[in-house]
């Protein structure tokens, strides 16, 4: 008797990060990867400010369609969120690392590997001491960005960072690599980045006519 067996690979997800951090050793002196990194909130995920349920999880539309497309082109996917709920004293990062396990358990049983999730958790205003200072990891500052093309092996300069708001914007500048935002309302005004307005527009302007040279920055006609 033949047993019909499914015998797809069991996506899993990648770890969670806090950039801040001593980063592993170089992977690659010469890096050759191409990511897109992905900012969580707003992009990915309904913005449930200084949310750690994950119950409350809400992938919003289109979501998975891009990443697809994302993936299928050779894209590492690498999620970069600030957190100032931990400086704040809303969670922790226990709490963090169960969101984000649900949040990656969500993307795999949907065919897609988030390969990291990398995080900022200072505030200037935070209520813990230890966290309440200024951070070269907190967007828009590149630290993130940096900290993940040195674990991964990544050429910013071939890669690019999906957000939805101007200092995502600002971070991918600042890093060296291409920016563009989902949601047209908030980012108008400035044309150093492309805009649209779903995260599959985002995807395809990636895949299909921006992808090919990332230091060419355009901005969709209003």
């Amino acid at each position: 008797m033949v047993l019909d067996v499914d015998v797809r690979p069991v996506l899993t997800w990648g770890p969670t990060i806090c950039a801040c951090r001593s980063a592993a050793p170089r992977r690659s002196s010469c890096p050759t990867a191409r990511a897109v990194f992905l900012d969580r909130d707003g992009t990915l995920i309904v913005d449930r400010p200084y949310q750690a349920r994950p119950e409350a999880i809400e992938i919003l539309p289109t979501v998975f369609e891009g990443l697809r497309l994302l993936a299928d082109a050779g894209y590492l996917l690498i999620i970069v969120t600030n957190q100032s709920g931990i400086a704040r004293g809303y969670f922790g990062t226990r709490a963090l690392r169960r969101f984000h396990d649900h949040l990656g358990k969500i993307f795999a049983d949907h065919g897609i590997r988030i390969a990291a999730f990398y995080y900022c958790p200072h505030h200037i205003a935070g209520r813990r001491p230890e966290l309440a200072r200024p951070c070269n990891c907190r967007k828009p500052a590149p630290g993130m960005l940096f900290r993940a093309a040195r674990d991964w092996g990544i050429d910013l300069g071939r890669s690019w960072l999906i957000g939805d708001m101007p200092t995502d914007a600002e971070a991918a500048l600042a890093g060296g690599c291409s920016p563009i935002l989902v949601g047209p309302e908030r980012a108008r005004g400035d044309r150093r980045w492309t805009v649209v307005a779903t995260f599959e527009e985002a995807a395809r302007w990636i895949t299909q006519d921006g992808g090919s040279d990332c230091a060419i920055l355009r901005r969709v006609p209003e």
